[in-house]
């Protein structure tokens, strides 16, 4: 092996993926080594055909030098992630799936409980119960499901989480924001959900829920 002489370092370089480990790798002078192929990177500014530029520039040289698969950076970004998106993709997609169905769910058991407490509702307003106090009793019996619902899935994401690790970049399965942020919305979703069994609620009239019993 001849002699090289360092002139100075770069950073890693992922070229297979993304999410590759970087490997040990040198650079060195075209001259040094014969090449089969050659790739050329280049940096332009503006909307200017940087292809174009390079094949005649290239043919200016020498004509016989092939010029070929030219494509920009961003384009082989998204090639190499595009696999990665789309299962990302179908994953949002069922996760909104399931937060509309917690949303109706959440809404039809509030509707059914205010519907069969109904009798329970009026006699606590005709002897002088404040509608605050009703609200806080339908809440509260929201809030235990809505925490028992989430403690279910904070567990089934710890215990599924390290099966999406391949799918994720530079954050952790169990990122402790997004599962706050997670948290944050299934609490706002469930404060939505309680609007219109709330209504219900503080709309019945005692004497005329009685009477109807």
């Amino acid at each position: 092996d001849r002699p090289c002489e360092v002139v100075g370092v770069v950073g890693n370089v992922r070229h297979r993926s993304i999410d590759a480990a970087p490997e040990p790798e040198v650079f060195r002078p075209l001259l040094q080594e014969c090449f089969s192929s050659l790739t050329i990177v280049v940096r332009t500014t503006g909307a200017t055909d940087a292809a174009t530029s390079i094949r005649r520039e290239v043919a200016w040289v020498d004509r016989q030098w092939p010029v070929y698969n030219s494509r920009h950076l961003g384009d082989l970004v998204n090639a190499s992630m595009a696999p990665r998106r789309f299962a990302l993709l179908l994953l949002e997609l069922f996760a909104g799936l399931a937060l509309l169905m917690a949303y109706v769910g959440i809404q039809g058991v509030l509707a059914c409980v205010v519907s069969e407490r109904g009798r329970e509702i009026a006699i606590r307003f005709a002897v002088g119960a404040q509608r605050r106090a009703v609200v806080q009793m339908v809440l509260g019996q929201t809030f235990q499901a809505v925490i028992a619902g989430g403690l279910l899935g904070l567990v089934g994401s710890i215990a599924v989480g390290r099966l999406f690790r391949g799918q994720l970049y530079a954050i952790a399965p169990h990122d402790p924001a997004t599962m706050g942020a997670v948290a944050l919305l299934l609490f706002a979703v469930s404060m939505v959900a309680c609007w219109i069994p709330l209504r219900r609620a503080t709309a019945i009239q005692p004497f005329e829920a009685l009477r109807n019993e």
